[in-house]
């Protein structure tokens, strides 16, 4: 799949692009093919130096694997240059959280192609009050594009991973009009030309404008929102649970035990590929038996397991002592603690008992294993068991009207009438009648209700 979008501010903020097919059309002869040798973000064979110097229309490859930590400021790319990495997993660039990560650059809108492909994009920031870093063209874009902002080229992104950036506002500024006041946009990515997407994913990104304008990301964004908004909620938000960018050696905290396994087998019917764990940007867990297992903070234990103990059985590992608090703690805290003095007021206002009316009687619902939930009355083998419509009454009342078990009467509750047989049932109040709950022919009442009750004139 690609997704191609031209002339339009374009913002990704956690997105997920999949390609049926990876990979990317060769583009027009290249003048020549460059290599970083090394992770360095400056010096002979970096790749800021690589760039500088490449011809337009050059292919830069890389020698090297591991992460490229910025310090310079963003790449600027204002020709065109094809950056193809080994792969998301085996090359990072990062933005160090101090600037973007790319510039994409033209004079005019596409007359510079520029593809990024085969790396992951980290860490940018694109902070709207700090000052601007020199260009060969003006952006008017200050806090857009946390790690990469394309301004008129032509940019293909293709095997990439965005992840962990963000695009923060300035209060009073507006990168687009008055109507935007403090924008930040494109936590991901900012488009302000023509964007190619295949086969990327982006993650965890966040663009929030000044003065509360802005965008949320992840939860761990609206928690921060409500600090700021709800005094003393953060003190209290913060102890939770760790936010979504923790680690345990760089890993997050895997959902599943070392002997799941089996997501190719479980979806053989959809696909022969081994289809990746779904994305959680919002935790520091993962759906996957890959991270790091049972860490000590317990609002990070997903499963209860120990080798021997099953499930429930293996909580006593987890616990200080057998029934006690868990290790650590029992998670979770009191956001909102009583005032200081005030006592509970449940129970103030009490209705009164019930009290049965002349002539009318309350209908209260009841309930049968077969017939009162949906499923089992489009069963052939459990219909046989799924009783007729009735009305039920306690004996007292049934001898009032001076009708029999059996017996049909006519029951008119609001618009509704229906003429069904007596049962007798002595757990029913004086002045309450009861009518099964699902069963055909009694459908859309509603419970409780006053209906009226009358004996059938004999034929």
């Amino acid at each position: 799949m690609q997704k191609t979008i031209k002339a339009l501010p374009w913002i990704q903020r956690g997105m997920f692009f999949a390609a049926c097919l990876f990979g990317f059309a060769a583009g027009s002869a290249h003048a020549a093919e460059l290599s970083v040798t090394t992770l360095n973000d400056s010096g002979p064979g970096s790749l800021r130096m690589v760039i500088a110097a490449a011809p337009a229309g050059s292919t830069i490859t890389f020698k090297v694997r591991g992460t490229i930590n910025l310090t310079g400021g963003p790449l600027m790319i204002d020709k065109s240059l094809d950056i193809v990495g080994p792969g998301s997993n085996r090359l990072k660039i990062s933005g160090s959280r101090v600037s973007r990560v790319f510039v994409a650059l033209s004079a005019t809108l596409g007359a510079n192609s520029i593809t990024l492909a085969g790396m992951t994009i980290s860490d940018g920031l694109a902070d709207g009050s700090a000052p601007l870093f020199p260009t060969p063209l003006p952006i008017p874009v200050p806090g857009t594009g946390g790690c990469v902002l394309n301004f008129r080229a032509s940019l293909t992104l293709s095997e990439v991973v965005v992840s962990d950036c963000q695009a923060l506002g300035q209060a009073g500024k507006s990168p687009l009009s008055p109507g935007f006041p403090g924008g930040g946009f494109g936590g991901g990515v900012a488009n302000f030309g023509a964007l190619t997407i295949t086969a990327s994913s982006f993650t965890g990104n966040l663009a929030r404008g000044a003065d509360g304008v802005g965008l949320w990301g992840s939860l761990d964004d609206i928690s921060g929102e409500m600090n700021r908004a709800i005094p003393g909620f953060g003190e209290r938000a913060d102890q939770v649970a760790p936010a979504a960018s923790f680690r345990v050696h760089g890993k997050k905290v895997a959902r599943q035990p070392h002997r799941y396994s089996g997501r190719t087998a479980m979806h053989a019917n959809e696909t022969l590929h081994e289809p990746p764990p779904p994305p959680d940007p919002d935790s520091p867990l993962r759906f996957s038996m890959e991270g790091y297992h049972f860490g000590e903070d317990p609002a990070l234990i997903p499963i209860f397991w120990a080798p021997g103990w099953n499930s429930a059985q293996a909580i006593n590992k987890f616990q200080q002592e057998v029934g006690g608090p868990l290790r650590g703690g029992d998670p979770g805290v009191r956001l909102l603690e009583p005032e200081s003095g005030a006592s509970p007021s449940y129970f103030i206002s009490i209705p009164g008992a019930f009290a049965p009316r002349s002539g009318e009687w309350l209908v209260v619902p009841l309930y049968h294993i077969f017939g009162s939930e949906e499923l089992s009355s489009h069963a052939t083998a459990l219909a046989q068991r799924i009783p007729l419509p009735y009305v039920a009454l306690n004996a007292q009342d049934a001898k009032g009207l001076g009708v029999h078990a059996d017996e049909e009467v006519t029951v008119e509750t609001g618009a509704r009438v229906y003429r069904i047989p007596v049962r007798i049932d002595s757990q029913l109040p004086d002045g309450t009648a009861g009518l099964p709950v699902g069963l055909h022919g009694l459908d859309g009442f509603i419970v409780p209700a006053w209906c009226r009750i009358k004996k059938e004139a004999a034929g």
